[in-house]
């Protein structure tokens, strides 16, 4: 988790918004540590009780209905602060199969996945390869899940997952004007979202008619999900190795009005693919007067390059 995050602040062109937003989950974890750090370790490894040493060591856990529940039975006495993903996993199929199976038939396994998937991966921030089940869940990764989500029950929290699984798999089958119309139908500000959601919203625009994405559209992706979590998304799947990815989420930024992004954006009107060129470009001058000034920028950070690559050429030479 910690050298994903590193990787991650030290890719090149990493907006300050997706920077922020990685430093605040580790001095998070900076502050739970500091927790740990003043506990007798030897009470905590002689610990019979698992309930009581896990109270100790996060005292917000009783006021997440459910969320203790879920760890007592993912841990043992003397081992409360991790535990492997497969065994998490596991526990999450066992404590809902009845509440999800019954009504929501085949997506107990993967709302499951895409649970653990957040609580490892930052919200999506950090790239997930498929999970191990020797890979440990610390107790910090899953609390800081309830914690940025504002879970206080994590079994209507999982019922509400599931329906936005259920609704990314309608997305994924529906066409643009179809899936449209689903989106226009749900309670979609209680989505949290997942980023396979704010993926498959992006690029419905991609595959239909530019008059889908009218006037309406900027109020739906007001709809969708606070503004910060989307623009987070979007910012980040910038720098995808999928260009049909970076272009959706030029479009997106640009409905959203996601001028905090615009360098990122900017960056890509030179990229190999004319289609996000072109995208990138008419995001960019959205924007107005802050959009040429990020084009004028852009220019000059490659006129400078270019004579750079020049003189480097005449020293070969000479």
């Amino acid at each position: 988790m910690e050298t994903l995050r590193q990787e991650k602040l030290a890719s090149p062109n990493l907006s300050r918004m997706v920077q922020d937003c990685l430093l605040e989950e580790a001095e998070q974890q900076r502050q739970v540590l500091e927790v740990l750090s003043v506990l007798d370790s030897e009470q905590v490894s002689k610990a019979r009780l698992l309930s009581s040493c896990s109270l100790s060591v996060i005292p917000q856990t009783p006021h997440r209905k459910g969320g203790l529940a879920l760890w007592q039975g993912c841990t043992q006495p003397g081992s409360v602060l991790a535990c492997p993903a497969s065994t998490l996993l596991s526990q999450l199929k066992k404590m809902f199969l009845h509440r999800v199976r019954g009504k929501y038939p085949g997506q107990l396994e993967i709302v499951c996945r895409r649970l653990l998937e957040q609580v490892v991966g930052c919200g999506g921030l950090l790239a997930t390869a498929r999970l191990q089940e020797e890979q440990m869940v610390t107790w910090f990764q899953f609390h800081s899940y309830l914690q940025r989500q504002s879970v206080s029950d994590l079994e209507k929290h999982l019922i509400q997952l599931t329906k936005e699984v259920t609704l990314i798999e309608e997305l994924h089958c529906a066409g643009p004007a179809k899936g449209l119309r689903k989106l226009h139908g749900k309670r979609l500000g209680q989505l949290q979202p997942l980023p396979q959601t704010l993926q498959a919203w992006a690029l419905l625009q991609l595959d239909g008619p530019p008059r889908l994405w009218g006037p309406a559209c900027p109020d739906l992706c007001l709809i969708l999900v606070s503004p910060r979590q989307a623009l987070l998304y979007y910012t980040n799947a910038l720098n995808d190795s999928d260009t049909r990815l970076q272009q959706a989420a030029c479009m997106a930024l640009q409905q959203l009005g996601g001028i905090e992004s615009i360098e990122q954006i900017a960056s890509l009107c030179r990229s190999d693919l004319e289609a996000v060129r072109m995208a990138a470009r008419e995001a960019t001058l959205s924007f107005g007067e802050k959009g040429r000034l990020a084009f004028e920028k852009l220019d000059k950070l490659q006129s400078e390059q270019e004579l750079y690559q020049e003189a480097d050429v005449e020293i070969t030479i000479f």
